[in-house]
């Protein structure tokens, strides 16, 4: 694999972590919702809430838009060298 196609699969790894970071948000806004006293109590439900809307909005967004980010990073995609 090229150095431009493995940057690529970087930006969708970090846009499935930005999935799992969501889940977790998303869990520990779940469970304070059920008032058992879990997690931390100085960040409310509601900030959980957000932080998982942020989360998997970043993680689609990356996901969405890699070849754009790749583009960014590398310029045009090199021209074949091989004549036709």
């Amino acid at each position: 694999m090229r150095p431009r196609e493995l940057f690529g699969v970087g930006v969708r790894i970090l846009a499935v972590w930005f999935w799992t970071q969501a889940a977790y948000w998303g869990y520990f806004a779940f469970i304070k919702s059920l008032g058992n006293g879990l997690g931390n109590p100085n960040i409310s439900a509601r900030e959980d809430v957000a932080y998982m809307v942020l989360y998997g909005i970043l993680g689609t967004a990356l996901m969405a838009g890699t070849r754009a980010v790749v583009w960014l990073a590398y310029g045009d995609s090199p021209k074949s060298d091989t004549p036709s």
